[in-house]
């Protein structure tokens, strides 16, 4: 197999010229003469995304249509990685046009014909009764996030980042300099379809606390009892793409909670793939009883359940106030998160920035916890905050779909401490 670096800057796909502001709209303010200047330095300054070149890898393909993730295989490009091993690949990474399947004996099959492959997520099968060894060769690319930054004598400068196939990060600032803004370079991106994300906040949590709606919760906190947590969700709970165990938001709770002096127990009931209906008795999936949660005998339960968005939303009102109805019976406290943002196309948006959350379920949850008097950590904020940020939340996203990294776990723990009365300040200085 031959990979071929050198095609990064020669081979590009043609974009749009254009470059949007990510940072909550572009209206008149103090903003907008900085605005317009990153806008006239990007035009001219940002490198293309990074586009690597394949050849001759082997791969057993399966005998079957591609649909997404789900089925075919994928060529080992694309696929993400979890905790070091592969796993699913990235949507949008491969160049369906640069296929190029061939048997072990040499003979290049037909696309369409002998084999088919699924253009968003690079996902392959055969069509035919052929051997399933294959050579492939193809072309796939990289995201990028480079910095604007200025000077101390007030100069702008484009400082590039490091690609990465779902989760690449700023670059440092160089000594002295002040990061005006981000450079989100996307899939194949030549440069002038570049998303700028103008600078306006630091990083910071948005959830206001609420142990008035947490009052045995946080009553036993203060007397330094011990406190029994139980985070109750689908696979982000379950620890999603973090890094360990240890990374993953239920974890680090746990700890915000325990260095701040509390006698906190924090166990984690979840199962990939579910849903609240799920585990309130409308599934055959074993693991997913209620029972489970039950048994943990919590003083609070924390619910996180992005895949709820998913389902009827003519059945959330009766699933969550069953939910509330369930945690009340067994003495226990409801903290309610709202969802992490996924994919754009998950979001039901059209472009990669979003820095307002109109998802049906966000507003939903909000609402309910509203007039339902129940606690909300509200992660979505959160998530909409980055672009003030100049986060591209997506990135955020390790297997770019809908598992956050480390970083996302931390946001999300951020919050719910935060609706506890626990901030946890970040170090001076720290913008990850």
């Amino acid at each position: 197999m031959e990979v071929d670096d050198s095609m990064a800057l020669q081979e590009r796909r043609p974009g749009p010229s254009s470059v949007r502001d990510g940072g909550g709209g572009a209206g008149p303010d103090v903003h907008q003469p900085m605005l317009e200047a990153v806008r006239e330095l990007v035009r001219h300054g940002v490198e293309p995304a990074e586009r690597r070149l394949v050849r001759g890898e082997q791969l057993i393909l399966p005998h079957t249509v591609p649909d997404r993730w789900i089925s075919g295989r994928a060529p080992r490009g694309v696929l993400t990685s979890h905790r070091g091993q592969a796993s699913i690949p990235a949507p949008g990474a491969l160049d369906p046009h640069s296929v190029i399947v061939r048997s072990l004996d040499g003979r290049t099959l037909r696309p369409g014909v002998d084999y088919a492959v699924d253009d968003v997520w690079g996902t392959m099968g055969l069509l035919d009764a052929a051997t399933g060894g294959c050579e492939v060769d193809y072309a796939y690319s990289l995201l990028r996030i480079d910095s604007v930054v200025e000077s101390a004598t007030g100069g702008l400068t484009i400082v590039e980042g490091q690609s990465h196939l779902t989760t690449p990060r700023r670059p440092a600032n160089p000594d002295g300099a002040r990061l005006v803004a981000t450079v989100f370079v996307p899939y194949f991106g030549d440069g002038r379809d570049a998303q700028v994300l103008l600078r306006r906040d630091a990083p910071r949590t948005v959830t206001v606390p609420q142990q008035h709606l947490l009052a045995s919760t946080s009553a036993r906190l203060r007397a330094g009892e011990e406190v029994r947590i139980v985070c109750w969700g689908d696979s982000v709970t379950a620890g999603g793409d973090a890094t360990s165990d240890r990374a993953s938001f239920p974890a680090l709770v746990e700890h915000g909670l325990r260095t701040s002096g509390a006698d906190a127990r924090v166990t984690t009931v979840a199962v990939g793939g579910s849903n609240s209906a799920q585990w309130l008795g409308r599934s055959e999936e074993a693991r997913c009883h209620w029972s489970r949660v039950a048994e943990a005998r919590p003083h609070l339960v924390i619910v996180e359940f992005v895949n709820d968005a998913e389902l009827d939303p003519k059945t959330w009102p009766g699933l969550y106030l069953d939910l509330k109805s369930r945690t009340k019976a067994i003495g226990a406290e409801l903290l309610i998160t709202t969802p992490h943002f996924t994919m754009a196309s998950m979001m039901r948006f059209g472009h990669a920035v979003v820095d307002t959350d109109e998802r049906p379920y966000t507003r939903f949850l909000r609402d309910f916890c509203h007039s339902e008097q129940i606690a909300l950590a509200d992660v979505s904020r959160r998530y909409e905050h980055l672009a003030l940020e100049a986060v591209p939340y997506q990135t955020l996203l390790n297997n770019g779909i809908n598992h956050p990294d480390d970083r996302g776990h931390a946001l999300a723990a951020e919050e719910i401490l935060a609706c506890m009365g626990r901030n946890t300040p970040r170090p001076e200085g720290d913008e990850s």
